[in-house]
């Protein structure tokens, strides 16, 4: 019997050999199990039992802060196993001695000295790895007791990491190309003069806008990443759904019409950097 520890966002992968014939239980917090796909599966809560054999289930995951466990119970012998014979045709404690060919008459403790798990009378059909977890835990008298500790995994942080820097790398290419694209619309005679303030947008203006709402970008990309199921579909959607709203405001300023273009130009073109470089990356990272 073991006891793993799951630690808030931790994950544990799941070795089909070693869950054969393992019945798991909570026993605290909460367990989410990962599909095959990578998809998340049920979130199973505290006395919930379970048995992943045959599942397709890959991994155990803590979608909780704080620390979960799972108790892991695998009975040492099925129903039907034949009991081990003694090497030697000397009388135990309990054993009635027969003659030759004769099965030997039990009076002791089932299993008792074969290296059999013993099983109390009454309780015998708790040998099923399926059967309620407190009367197997009560019923394996030989069991050993190990801890498990599992916490988040160092790939994380590594996709983490990975893709701050491939939205940072993308933010500034975006910058470059945003303020490049308005010095060449000034070359073809764009004023970019807004008219309810009476002031004309420098170039620098451009990098620094196009900065700051590429980061926003980075964060929510982050932020899915660590809580969404589908990260790369849901940023998708909405970055393309705050692109739209962005494209509103040029509308509303009052500017010359080869302005108002110009503008909706320069929000399409960091948009085209940032969100399918972004969508790749988180693509990549749940893969």
């Amino acid at each position: 019997m073991r006891t793993l520890a799951l630690r808030g966002g931790g994950r544990v992968a799941v070795v089909a050999a070693e869950w054969r014939d393992a019945f798991g239980v909570v026993v605290r917090g909460r367990v989410q199990l990962e599909l095959r796909d990578g998809e998340p599966g049920p979130v199973l809560e505290r006395d919930a039992g379970f048995w992943l054999h045959g599942t397709g289930v890959r991994a155990l995951r803590n979608p909780g802060h704080r620390t979960a466990k799972v108790r892991i119970i695998t009975p040492k012998a099925k129903p039907g196993t034949p009991k081990a014979k003694p090497s030697a045709p000397e009388a135990r404690p309990g054993t009635l001695k027969a003659g030759p060919g004769t099965p030997e008459a039990r009076t002791g403790t089932p299993g008792a000295g074969t290296g059999i798990p013993q099983v109390r009378a009454g309780a015998r059909r708790s040998a099923y790895p399926h059967a309620p977890h407190r009367t197997v835990e009560n019923d394996m008298n030989s069991t050993n007791d190990t801890a498990l500790a599992a916490g988040p995994v160092p790939g994380r942080t590594r996709r983490f990491l990975g893709l701050v820097g491939t939205g940072l790398v993308a933010t500034l290419v975006a910058m470059v190309v945003t303020t490049l694209a308005a010095a060449l619309a000034q070359a073809l005679g764009v004023v970019f003069e807004i008219p309810d303030g009476g002031e004309t947008i420098p170039l620098p203006g451009f990098a620094v806008v196009t900065g700051l709402f590429s980061v926003v970008g980075v964060v929510i990309a982050v932020a899915l990443l660590r809580w969404s199921a589908r990260p790369a579909e849901r940023f998708g959607w909405t970055a393309v759904a705050l692109t739209a709203i962005s494209l509103v405001p040029p509308f509303l300023v009052g500017a010359a019409t080869t302005t108002v273009i110009a503008l909706l130009g320069l929000h399409l073109v960091p948009a085209a950097v940032m969100i399918p470089t972004l969508t790749r990356s988180l693509r990549a990272r749940t893969a």
